[in-house]
C-alpha cells in the first residue's frame, strides 16, 4: 500500500522529528509544507553505509538505493540536523522535488578546508529536481566562518534545474547580506 507522510510545520516554531523514516516503495511520498520540519534521523536507513559516505565524491550506488519521493514546497523547510550523539541526518530516496516555495536547510560544521563526508547531513537521490532555496546553516562556537568545502550535500545521479537562492546562516542567524561576506 502506498504511504503519504505530510510533514507540516506549525508556522511559529519548527516541528521536530527524531528517528528514522522507512519507506517501502517508489510510490511512497513525503511532503514537507507550511513551515519548518527539523529532522534528526535517516530516511531509508537500510541504505546507510558509513564507509561509502566517508569515501566522498559521487556515489551512484548510494544515490540509487532509496525509494520514494520527497517533495519540499508550499512554504516547507526540511531542516537536516546534526545530533551530538547520533551524528548527521541522511536522506536516501529515489526523487527529490524542490518547489519554488520550498527550502532545504543543512546544518554544517565550520571546520575550515574540507569537511569530511560523514560529519554533515547529505541527501542521496537518483533524481533531483531543484528550485527554491538551499540554506547552509554553519555552526561555529565563535560565530566566525572559514572557507569550508562540503562534498555533495546533495548527491544525485540526475539533476534538473538549480536552486533559485542559496543562503548562509551562521548559528541560526541569516548572514546572506553581511558586509563581512562580500
Amino acid at each position: 500500500n502506498r504511504a503519504v507522510i505530510n510533514l507540516l510545520g506549525n508556522g511559529t516554531a519548527a516541528a521536530n522529528i527524531f528517528g528514522n523514516i522507512e519507506l517501502q516503495s517508489d510510490a511512497d511520498t513525503i511532503n514537507v509544507t507550511d513551515g519548518e520540519t527539523l529532522f534528526n534521523g535517516i530516511i531509508n536507513s537500510d541504505c546507510y553505509d558509513a564507509d561509502a559516505i566517508a569515501a566522498g565524491g559521487d556515489n551512484p550506488t548510494l544515490s540509487s538505493c532509496g525509494v520514494g519521493t520527497l517533495n519540499i514546497d508550499t512554504g516547507g523547510n526540511f531542516h537536516l540536523a546534526i545530533d551530538d550523539i547520533d551524528g548527521p541526518s541522511y536522506v536516501f530516496m529515489n526523487t527529490l522535488n524542490m518547489g519554488a516555495d520550498g527550502t532545504i536547510t543543512f546544518d554544517l560544521p565550520a571546520l575550515g578546508a574540507t569537511a569530511d563526508p560523514g560529519t554533515y547531513p547529505q541527501v542521496f537521490v537518483a533524481n533531483a529536481n531543484l528550485d527554491g532555496t538551499l540554506v547552509a546553516n554553519v555552526t561555529n562556537a565563535n560565530g566566525l566562518v572559514d572557507s569550508t568545502f562540503y562534498d555533495n550535500v546533495i548527491d544525485a545521479n540526475v539533476r534538473t534545474g538549480e536552486f533559485a537562492a542559496c543562503t548562509l546562516s551562521i548559528n541560526g542567524v541569516d548572514a546572506t547580506n553581511s558586509l563581512l561576506l562580500r
